[in-house]
Parts: C-alpha cells; sequence; structure tokens
C-alpha cells in the first residue's frame, strides 16, 4: 500500500510537470500568434494609429511570465501610479480596504 502511494505521487507529478510543459508551449504559441495579429493590425488603414500599449493591456494573459514579458518588450508602459517590481508585498495596498488587501496580494502574486 504504501508503495503503490509512492509510485502513484511520483507518477502524478509527472503528469502534472508535463501538464505545465504543455500548457507554457501553448501560452508562448498563442502569444506569438497575438504578436502576428498586433503587427498586421498595426499596417491597418483605420487602425495603425492606435495606442498599441492600450491595445496589449486589454489582450487577455495567460500567465505571468507572459505579462512580464510584455512589460520587458515595452508592449506595456506602465503609468506613473503602477510599479515594475515583481514582488506584490513592496506594494502599497493601503487605498484598499482592509478585508480586500490579502485577497489583492494572492492576486498580484499570481498574475
Amino acid at each position: 500500500s504504501f508503495v503503490m502511494k509512492k509510485l502513484i505521487r511520483k507518477h502524478k507529478t509527472k503528469d502534472e510537470e508535463v501538464d505545465r510543459e504543455v500548457f507554457n508551449l501553448a501560452c508562448t504559441a498563442i502569444e506569438s500568434n497575438l504578436e502576428e495579429i498586433v503587427e498586421n493590425l498595426k499596417k491597418d488603414r483605420f487602425l495603425g494609429d492606435s495606442d498599441w500599449s492600450i491595445v496589449w493591456r486589454y489582450i487577455p494573459v495567460m500567465t505571468s511570465e507572459t505579462y512580464w514579458s510584455r512589460i520587458h518588450l515595452y508592449k506595456i508602459v506602465l503609468s506613473n501610479g503602477e510599479s515594475n517590481e515583481k514582488d506584490a508585498k513592496y506594494r502599497n495596498l493601503s487605498h484598499l480596504p482592509p478585508k480586500l488587501r490579502p485577497l489583492w496580494l494572492k492576486y498580484q502574486h499570481k498574475f
């Protein structure tokens, strides 16, 4: 019984690693397709003069790595009130009600 539990746990961990890798590869492929689509839209007669840093803010993000890579590649430009610091515990959350602060910290850490 003990050996079976260990084998099942080890197998499950490998499956989770494979699932995570497949998800990351899919996210990378989606981001590449988005970049190609945006480059084509920049050539569009009506949409070409859009503020693309604003457009990128509204395109959904699947992972935090994707979000931070968009910031580092200047696809998203942070405003004066935003911080480029990844660690949420250094952010000032005094403007939020006390009950929402822990939830917001979890959200910031996750994304």
